[in-house]
């Protein structure tokens, strides 16, 4: 578990609510993992300080508690980045604190109680909004930028097309397509995972879907369930779609996480 959340990290940084935009021009008061505390009313305290304070709080509840949630970037605007152009070019990020209902059933139910209040927490106070999205399965949610003047990068609909592909072409073909098609520079990024290439796709659609839901059919036929994450990265103003096991806690051992273990 703290391997993969080191390596979601790198890649990354490549009802009561508080954001505080930073005005220093350092992230050096930025903390490394989101801080947690349950209360005795049966909440959740949450406070993250990070280039992506929510993204962080969500990386919380997902190595302490199990909630695996895909995570998209919003496009961010000159007012949410500081330093010079090129590799001195950063995120300002800021603080973010939330209190939520704690639950940990992990059933459909309450995830998305779980997830709903903090994002809504996010978006009292945050310029970019966020939304949670459930996925036709109810096993996969993603939690992807919500601003009515800019369409969420894997909105973006994509045609996959060919014969005999593996889960790595499908998600290589979606990747090329949606920087193509949307006009955002978009690339692969993460460790290699020989799952990807091994597995046949059986996933076939004539016709244009978002290619999250190409992601979501595509990886859902795995075995062992996947997440991914989608960050921006402001020093070479690019995207990249990560791909990596999602794996919980249990017994004190860190175990791969099947695509059927939510409870309905």
């Amino acid at each position: 578990m703290a391997m993969l959340w080191v390596m979601m990290s790198a890649l990354c940084l490549f009802a009561l609510s508080k954001v505080e935009a930073q005005t220093q021009e350092t992230d050096q008061d930025y903390t490394l993992e989101a801080a947690s505390t349950e209360n005795p009313d049966g909440t959740l305290t949450i406070t993250a300080n990070s280039p992506r304070p929510l993204w962080q709080a969500l990386n919380m509840l997902y190595s302490k508690y199990g909630i695996e949630v895909d995570y998209e970037d919003p496009h961010y605007s000159n007012d949410q980045l500081y330093g010079p152009s090129g590799i001195g070019r950063r995120l300002r990020g800021g603080k973010f604190t939330a209190t939520i209902p704690l639950n940990r059933s992990n059933s459909a139910a309450q995830k998305e109680n779980m997830l709903s209040s903090l994002v809504k927490q996010y978006n009292d106070i945050a310029p970019l909004k966020f939304k949670v999205y459930f996925h036709k399965s109810e096993d996969r949610v993603d939690v992807i930028p919500d601003n009515s003047y800019q369409q969420p990068l894997l909105s973006t609909p994509v045609v996959i097309n060919g014969e005999n592909l593996s889960v790595e072409d499908v998600v290589n073909q979606t990747t090329r397509q949606v920087a193509i098609r949307s006009g955002n520079c978009l690339e692969r990024a993460g460790i290699i995972d020989n799952s990807l290439a091994a597995q046949k796709a059986s996933f076939k659609s004539a016709e244009a879907l978002p290619a999250r839901e190409v992601l979501a059919q595509v990886l859902d036929e795995l075995e062992m369930k996947k997440i991914w994450l989608v960050t921006y990265d402001p020093q070479s103003s690019c995207f990249h779609l990560g791909v990596f096991n999602a794996q919980q806690l249990v017994d004190n051992r860190v175990r791969p996480v099947p695509q059927t273990h939510i409870t309905k």
